[in-house]
């Protein structure tokens, strides 16, 4: 067993085991004579469990074994530690609002085509929708620049998009937005699917 290390105190939402069992195909893992769970080993001979419970604090001894391919036990091995009170867990920070360089609020564009830019983290999806609809995404460069430029014509006046940014876990973050006024532009605004533009880096 290398973890958790023999007599460590660790806070009860953060406790993970690991080991090695060589040959075996899994662990066997007891409390107080009840049962808590079997993880796989490996083909290279380690172990992991980390459980979604949080530990009471106090001592706690957990008694394992390995079971091979023919179901034969290995010897009994402890693993003893001491649960604290959780650790405090700090709620994951969505990304920054993207910043908006183009258009500049309220500017009014001669069109028929708008092209938007502007900054957002590094490595997050930008999405720009109206009225709850996506409209289309790109992703920011390792400069942290984006753009998107839709295929279509706008028609004439105002319009009002919101640009998030999004990250690998799926947070949003808060929206900015983007009004512009589209002047001189003969056609009609109609996509006929979702565009999705390629970051410019």
């Amino acid at each position: 067993v290398t973890l958790p290390a023999a007599q460590q105190e660790i806070p009860g939402n953060q406790v993970r085991f690991a080991g090695r069992a060589p040959g075996a195909v899994r662990v066997s893992m007891w409390e107080n004579g009840k049962y808590l769970t079997s993880p796989p080993v490996e083909p290279d001979g380690s172990w992991s469990w980390e459980p979604e419970k949080t530990w009471s604090p106090g001592r706690h001894v957990i008694r394992l074994f390995a079971v091979d391919a023919r179901k034969f036990h290995s010897e009994r091995t402890e693993i003893v530690f001491t649960a604290l009170p959780p650790a405090e867990v700090r709620a994951p920070r969505p990304p920054a609002a993207p910043i908006l360089t183009a258009p500049v609020p309220h500017q009014q564009l001669q069109g028929p085509t708008v092209l938007f830019t502007g900054y957002a983290d590094p490595g997050t999806r930008i999405v720009l929708r109206t009225e709850g609809s996506v409209l289309g995404t790109t992703t920011t460069g390792p400069d942290s620049s984006w753009f998107w430029e839709p295929d279509w014509t706008w028609p004439e006046g105002h319009h009002t998009l919101d640009c998030l940014a999004v990250d690998a876990a799926g947070l949003e973050s808060a929206a900015t937005q983007a009004a512009f006024t589209v002047a001189g532009a003969p056609g009609s605004f109609a996509p006929a699917h979702t565009p999705h533009a390629q970051p410019r880096y």
